[in-house]
């Protein structure tokens, strides 16, 4: 069985999962997806097996926002972060232990999400980026004491920022591969970030960065827009690379709710166009639950 760094490197398609916060929700879980490992963990667990049943070859962790910084906003005390943190990190890996015998190695990837400050001019304008680096080591610490295959830093929207998260990353273990994705609010001109970083930018600060593999996820671009902002990233780097799309563009309901009108046949349709542009990881984000990445697997097994 290969690793997980071998699997991305060997140019085959390797499937990730699709949403956690948007799938759970419809579940009845906790719109706050910290307090999920605390008081629905029955569900963060089916959330895991529903899409390994689907054909994901790796599951990332239910840790998206649980960064010292960002849990201070959401006044969710350090221990009860913690205790999270490590629940999160058990449920994910028992549900990859569980599935072993059946489907093979399931790989567990370590999320990271942004910590909720403003970053201008290289500085985070309400705290230190020294503090920044701090606020997620606690979560990159008690990730490495899993079986983790890789750290995944997705939905950042500014590449200071991430390059901090990448930092604590390293301080704790700089042998576990790091994906990186932004976040990109157009694909005109190449793409560019809400903060302005354009998407031959960021491929080369992975280049300079030891990154292992960069990408896009979430957003405002439907899965074909960001097959875009994919050739503009393999025109300027030869990493893996990651994509991992809304089901769409949300639109808002009659309660004032995100709704991802997305379909998964139209969404694996689009999704061929990003693995033609050069993805090769491939999953889902907001409004995404199994169905979608069950088609996006069919569709692409269907062009090998």
């Amino acid at each position: 069985m290969k690793d997980f760094r071998e699997m991305c490197l060997s140019g085959a398609p390797v499937f990730l999962d699709g949403a956690m916060g948007t799938y759970i929700q419809q579940m009845g879980g906790d719109l706050f997806g910290a307090k999920n490992n605390l008081d629905h963990p029955d569900l963060v667990r089916r959330v895991h097996d529903d899409y390994i049943a689907a054909g994901s070859q790796a599951i990332t962790t239910n840790t998206f926002s649980l960064n010292e910084i960002y849990m201070a906003k959401k006044a969710f005390e350090v221990d009860k972060m913690e205790t999270s943190l490590n629940r999160a990190m058990e449920i994910a890996c028992k549900a990859a232990e569980a599935a072993a015998s059946t489907v093979g190695k399931i790989h567990v990837l370590g999320g990271f999400g942004p910590c909720g400050e403003l970053f201008m001019r290289g500085r985070c304008k309400n705290y230190e980026n020294e503090q920044v680096v701090e606020s997620y080591l606690t979560q990159a610490e008690t990730m490495c004491k899993y079986p983790i295959s890789a750290f995944l830093l997705e939905t950042f929207f500014d590449l200071t920022e991430t390059g901090l998260v990448v930092e604590a990353c390293k301080k704790v273990n700089p042998n576990i591969p790091i994906i990186m994705s932004l976040t990109f609010a157009t694909a005109n001109k190449g793409g560019a970030t809400l903060m302005g970083n354009r998407s031959a930018q960021i491929a080369e600060w992975a280049n300079d960065n030891d990154i292992f593999s960069v990408g896009a996820n979430c957003g405002d671009l439907t899965p074909s827009q960001y097959a875009e902002i994919i050739k503009e990233y393999r025109g300027a780097t030869d990493k893996p690379l990651f994509i991992e799309p809304n089901a769409g563009m949300p639109v808002l309901d009659a309660d004032g709710e995100a709704q991802y009108p997305m379909k998964a046949q139209e969404f694996a349709d689009q999704m061929l166009e990003c693995y033609r542009a050069g993805a090769r990881i491939l999953g889902g984000c907001c409004g995404t639950d199994p169905s979608h990445i069950k088609a996006l697997i069919d569709a692409i097994n269907k062009e090998l």
